[in-house]
């Protein structure tokens, strides 16, 4: 009766691992999908001048860039030459309507102090600044590219959101340099597609560590990309999840070990070795937990792929950092079965 019994109790965890595997392997597509579709773009020049038109080309390449770059779908991005303001507007209200809730806008054109030129107008930094506030993005990342366009640059630094990001090519006094194309944003798309950009080796090149570049190139020419960038850190999303499944661990060990320490004082016997129920740990319950997430990681990176068509560098090591914890999580949950 005793065995069987014993497993019953081991199939209805192996039944709980099955679909919670499923699950898993759900969310993971899911949220790759999620993510791809949730990041957009508008990448316009607001002139005819043909050099803007090259650097709007050239931002579409670097954005949509997937080996280091930020990857967003080319059905996410609005890209336009001699647009008018109205077409602008047009474009973030058609963002807001995809669900985009971190939104890229990159704008090439003449510009003066506190103005920029569109095909239809001269738009006021104001007016420039209310088009982008209708967004409903809560991560927007501008980068405009026009003479004097670091009057802008305060203005637009309180709209971006925390993780936002302002970059100007020419500070508030000192036009913008153009030939075949922008000097600026020539150097800025072209290291925004470079892998030796990437300083700190997590497999993605950000607006950051590009006009890191673009600055120490641009010694002949001091006013090249103003400022370097505005962007509040803070803890990336894989730091996140590990620290609370670390602090759910910590909070499920001490469970059992009261659910443990309870059962003794009602007169159960325990056949455990001492200070099992202080460790936390069993070696057998966690080798076939670890297996059965191992198979669930290999399942879910392999969907990701599948949807998304590439796998970061920090998310393949955040994933793996993960796995163990989230191993002696499911491994503390079979021992309060077991037990």
């Amino acid at each position: 009766m005793s065995h069987l019994l014993y497993s019953l109790k081991r199939l209805k965890i192996c039944l709980a691992f099955f679909f919670a595997s499923i699950i898993v392997i759900w969310s993971f597509i899911l949220a790759a999908i999620a993510v791809a579709n949730s990041v957009g773009a508008i990448i316009i020049s607001g002139a005819g001048f043909f050099s803007f038109n090259n650097d709007v080309n050239n931002m579409t390449a670097a954005l949509t860039n997937t080996s280091v770059g930020y990857g967003i779908s080319t059905s996410n991005i609005y890209s336009g030459h001699n647009q008018s303001f109205a077409e602008f507007q047009s474009a973030v209200s058609q963002m807001n309507n995809n669900g985009i809730s971190e939104l890229h806008i990159y704008v090439s054109t003449h510009g003066n102090k506190n103005i920029i030129q569109f095909s239809d107008r001269t738009v006021s930094k104001n007016e420039f600044i209310s088009a982008i506030n209708q967004s409903s993005a809560s991560t927007k990342h501008v980068v405009l590219d026009s003479c004097y366009s670091g009057t802008f640059y305060n203005d637009l630094s309180g709209v971006v959101g925390q993780d936002g990001t302002v970059i100007t090519s020419t500070d508030e006094n000192h036009v913008s340099r153009y030939f075949t194309e922008s000097f600026f944003t020539g150097k800025l798309s072209d290291y925004l597609q470079d892998a030796e950009t990437d300083e700190n080796g997590d497999g993605k090149v950000t607006y950051i560590e590009a006009m890191g570049r673009v600055k120490r190139a641009g010694g002949w020419l001091p006013n090249l990309g103003h400022p370097k960038s505005i962007s509040i850190p803070t803890l990336s999303e894989w730091k996140q999840i590990f620290l609370t499944l670390l602090m759910l661990s910590l909070v499920m060990g001490f469970m059992r070990d009261r659910s443990s320490a309870l059962s003794v004082s009602t007169g159960s016997v325990s056949l455990k070795p001492p200070y099992a129920n202080l460790l936390a740990f069993n070696r057998h319950i966690y080798t076939f937990a670890l297996k059965w997430v191992g198979g669930i990681v290999v399942l879910g990176i392999a969907g990701v792929i599948v949807v998304s068509g590439h796998l970061k560098v920090i998310d393949l090591f955040g994933t793996l950092f993960c796995a163990p914890l989230v191993a002696y999580i499911l491994h503390l949950v079979m021992s309060l079965v077991h037990d």
